[in-house]
């Protein structure tokens, strides 16, 4: 007797600890609607003609300018994506963290001195201060960083990026565990500061004595693993959370206490990675779909959640919709689940049929499939179909003679530099 069944090629990420709980995988491909599309990445439109590594980007509102730092080079880069160099760093690597202020200053700092542009005046200044700035953030007039190496954070002088007084008035202090000041957070009128193994959030209250109370009714048990992690916007705040009982877990707050975005499979696999704590993360908006991208650099592997659905796929390399100006090929791929018969009984596959769309480029596109026989452990060689080119609307691509198992999984790719929209799949069985 024959039967049609639904096979789940439009899906996520499902991380079981193992392949037999779920193989699901999805690359460079996220869920809009009913349909699988390409994830949104990045796409080439400038070039610094030197060779370095980016240590940090930051967009002023105020000045309208990008402020990029590569190498030791501080650079401005404007709308029409003119380029100047308006400062130089004592270092070469490491993150550089930004931000600025109502007085025309933009802050930096590079974990040894803190540097101010004013865009005014053109000025650029570096300060050697009484302690090692790690990390910046801006909120009612203060620049506010914590302290290297210790449980404290620190204020600027009102609106002077190169003035922090080590006073009452302008010292906080992580006192909940004893723990480490890393990184200090500006989300939703409220400040996060974030230790290595525990998070408090304080409130600007204007006392005279110390501007800054602690918001004793929330306890965020969780600290962050590598500030870089770190992303706010759209009203989420997410990092890779860890404490001193606990492996890393990524997690997201609204303003209060946060939830954890990973279950216990991702959490599984993260655990296995070489070295989780080398990772970077941000967060951005596309069409209406927020991401948190992260990435963790010793495995080559990137993560990215989409923060509507509350699903994950993968993103392996440099990405864009149309790519066709890059020069190659972005690989996307979906892994589906087992299908496992009633009984556990071996079932014949004649005909698996994939809707997608077609006929919307002028450049090569394909389809491959390779077929697992043992629930995603082995694949089979994969079978190659070239997709109609521009204005052959056939939207049906068919795999014939598929064999027998009891547990089939399917890995489909798709190559090409156009777009790819992927509908629906089916499989006629016996």
């Amino acid at each position: 007797m024959r039967n049609e069944a639904n096979i789940d090629i439009v899906g996520s990420n499902t991380f079981g600890r193992y392949g037999k709980q779920s193989s699901a995988e999805t690359t460079n491909l996220f869920i809009s609607g009913m349909s699988l599309v390409c994830y949104p990445g990045y796409k080439k439109v400038i070039e610094f003609l030197i060779n370095g590594k980016s240590r940090g980007i930051f967009r002023s509102t105020r000045y309208d300018h990008l402020i990029v730092v590569v190498n030791n080079i501080v650079f401005s880069v404007t709308k029409s994506l003119s380029i100047a160099i308006i400062g130089f760093l004592e270092t070469s690597f490491g993150a550089v963290y930004i931000a600025e202020n109502n007085n025309s200053e933009i802050a930096m700092t590079d974990g040894n001195y803190i540097y101010s542009y004013n865009y005014k005046s053109k000025n650029f200044s570096r300060k050697l201060l009484d302690f090692s700035p790690s990390y910046l953030t801006f909120q009612d007039g203060y620049l506010i960083a914590p302290e290297s190496d210790s449980q404290r954070w620190r204020l600027s002088d009102l609106n002077n990026a190169l003035s922090w007084p080590d006073d009452p008035q302008h010292v906080g202090e992580i006192s909940t565990k004893a723990d480490t000041a890393i990184a200090t957070i500006q989300f939703n009128r409220q400040l996060f500061v974030f230790g290595k193994k525990v998070t408090e959030i304080w409130h600007n209250v204007g006392s005279p004595i110390f501007p800054y109370q602690r918001n004793n009714a929330i306890s965020i048990d969780y600290g962050c693993l590598n500030k870089n992690t770190i992303a706010q916007g759209f009203g989420y705040l997410v990092w890779l959370a860890s404490n001193e009982r606990s492996n890393a877990s990524i997690i997201v707050s609204t303003g209060g206490n946060p939830e954890f975005i990973s279950s216990d499979g991702l959490d599984f696999k993260i655990s296995s990675m070489k070295n989780p704590s080398n990772s970077i993360g941000f967060i951005f908006q596309e069409n209406g779909h927020i991401f948190y991208h992260i990435t963790f650099l010793d495995d080559n592997y990137s993560l990215v959640y989409e923060m509507s659905s509350s699903l994950y796929t993968y993103d392996y390399r440099l990405n864009t919709t149309d790519s066709s100006d890059l020069n190659f090929e972005i690989p996307r791929q979906r892994i589906t689940s087992p299908l496992i018969f009633k009984n556990n009984k071996s079932k014949r596959v004649s005909i698996l049929n994939v809707a997608q769309e077609s006929g919307a480029s002028d450049s090569e596109q394909k389809i491959g499939l390779s077929v697992s026989y043992d629930g995603g452990y082995g694949y089979s060689d994969i079978v190659l179909q070239n997709m109609p080119r521009n204005g052959y609307r056939k939207n049906m691509v068919t795999f014939n003679s598929l064999g027998a198992s009891n547990a089939f999984c399917f890995k489909f790719e798709w190559w090409g530099k156009s777009r790819f929209v992927i509908l629906g799949a089916s499989a006629e069985i016996f």
